[in-house]
């Protein structure tokens, strides 16, 4: 009678456990990306305000600066970062198997017609690993946490910030200008 390795049993458990954990990790990923409520969001119609009118010009520095303070007063400073250069670039890290693993995130900001800011996914990565937009940005869209002026947007890659309607009842803020290579940042806040 022939004896089994044991290291061959141990190797090929390991390689059927390693392979149901990946299969079950892309059935999980498969089915949060499935259903999205991208189809139902209607981007909000701009009508001219009437009011006073402030155009508020502004540089990458001065965005960084106030993004700092807002994140460092709300105390979320510490969890991630987020910052603007020639993108807009998002970086956290989270616990996986009790190792802190690095994601990022790189963005570009696009005007819309009515002075809103459409934030377009251009990487993504986990661990260094490069993963499609459409799948990170649905498990955004499940995670609830962000604010009802943000929709993620996952089939188009996109997350939309409508400025105009729902950061505050009292203003309203219009982006004009948005060019971060060139450092060109114009705004305007319209109180009716």
């Amino acid at each position: 009678m022939k004896t089994q390795n044991p290291w061959k049993i141990a190797f090929l458990t390991l390689s059927g456990m390693i392979l149901i954990f990946i299969a079950a990790l892309a059935a999980y990923l498969f089915s949060i990306s499935t259903g999205t409520e991208d189809d139902d969001f209607q981007r909000p119609q701009t009508e001219e305000v009437e009011g006073a009118r402030f155009t508020v010009s502004a540089s990458r520095d001065d965005i960084n600066y106030w993004l700092e303070r807002e994140l460092a007063e709300s105390g979320e400073g510490e969890d991630y970062e987020l910052y603007l250069e020639d993108l807009v670039y998002f970086h956290t890290e989270v616990e996986a198997l009790g190792f802190n693993v690095p994601v990022e995130m790189e963005l570009e900001p696009v005007v819309t017609d009515g002075g809103n800011v459409e934030l377009i996914s251009r990487s993504f990565s986990i661990a260094g690993l490069g993963l499609p937009s459409s799948t990170v940005l649905s498990l955004i869209q499940g995670g609830d946490d962000l604010p009802d002026w943000i929709h993620v947007l996952p089939e188009e890659g996109k997350f939309y910030l409508d400025l105009r309607h729902g950061i505050s009842e009292e203003v309203q803020i219009e982006v004009h200008s948005l060019n971060l290579p060139e450092d060109d940042i114009e705004i305007q806040i319209v109180i009716p």
